[in-house]
């Protein structure tokens, strides 16, 4: 009997651990769906993305583990056909819900580079979707990319920041830190961050009114980076003529005005396209002719007036 007995409990212990291993080979498999889908993405058939795209949509309708299902949406959202923004950006969103460490980071550093806008603002619009719960890992990332060494991450980040910036305004702290950091690039994408805050909430962008203004005057200033430069450093031209359209597209007339006053400025031609972009078409045309008359005249003001029922911007 006793025998018989232990013969049952190793058959028992045999079978238990047959069902283990079926389950953790099971759990590890991917649903097939997926795996053709990503097959045919890696192919050179010549219909591949439709044909993984019809895979992918059949792997949604099964019942996935997180990462699979995460993985599909992704890759759904990011080669599905005659799909609408807001679609893409629900199927990133979710991805990144699922597994938000592998797909925060795909967002931020792979699917934010893609050259078709309807991508990039897909992304754009997950990125914000995500953001509401999880803003302290997603600001920290763009920071780290706008602040980075990489020219297309920082574009990136300073153009989802700016985005972002218009929900939540304790992004401009970061991006008013940016403007004075050692990295030139940085400066200009931070600028470039609020261009883009001020195409979305131009009020809001005023805030950094002052800061532009001091990047236009380009007079050298010592920094710390430099220390030894008793000089100074001035700000980088690129900068100075972005931040002169940044003014123009928070619609800061006056701030231009000054610029196009300043005979010694090299961004005169700037301040005035800046005007004529932010809608400023009969103030633009009226400064131009006081800049022809300039030699001729004499600038020691300027004003407005009103002739023929306009406003006139004159210099007296």
């Amino acid at each position: 009997m006793k025998c018989k007995g232990q013969a049952a409990l190793k058959g028992i212990q045999g079978v238990c651990a047959l069902a283990a291993l079926a389950l953790m080979f099971g759990c590890g498999q991917q649903n097939e769906s997926l795996t053709e889908a990503k097959s045919l993405l890696k192919s050179d058939k010549r219909n591949r993305i439709e044909l993984a795209a019809n895979q992918l949509n059949r792997a949604l309708e099964a019942d996935l583990t997180n990462r699979d299902e995460a993985e599909a949406r992704y890759l759904l959202g990011y080669y599905g056909s005659d799909l609408a923004v807001e679609k893409r950006a629900e199927l990133f969103s979710e991805a990144a819900r699922l597994e938000p460490r592998r797909y925060e980071d795909s967002l931020i550093h792979e699917a934010l580079r893609d050259q078709a806008a309807d991508i990039r603002d897909a992304v754009r619009m997950a990125l914000a979707e995500r953001y509401k719960s999880r803003k302290e890992p997603i600001r920290r990332a763009l920071m780290d990319a706008l602040k980075g060494k990489d020219n297309r991450a920082r574009a990136d980040a300073a153009w989802v920041l700016g985005y972002l910036a218009a929900q939540d305004s304790s992004l401009k702290d970061g991006i008013k830190q940016a403007l004075t950091h050692k990295r030139m690039e940085t400066r200009l994408n931070a600028v470039a961050a609020i261009e883009e805050l001020a195409q979305h909430k131009p009020e809001a962008a005023r805030s950094f009114i002052p800061e532009l203004v001091e990047k236009i005057d380009g007079k050298p200033k010592r920094v710390w980076w430099k220390v030894w430069d008793r000089e100074g450093e001035r700000e980088a031209p690129e900068t100075r003529a972005l931040s002169v359209r940044a003014l123009g597209t928070m619609g800061a007339v006056d701030e231009l005005l000054g610029v196009l006053r300043n005979k010694g400025s090299s961004l005169r031609s700037d301040a005035l396209q800046a005007l004529i972009a932010a809608g400023e078409s009969e103030t633009s045309i009226d400064a131009l002719l006081d800049l022809l008359q300039e030699d001729s005249g004499g600038a020691d003001g300027w004003n407005s007036s009103r002739r023929n029922g306009r406003t006139l911007t004159q210099v007296r």
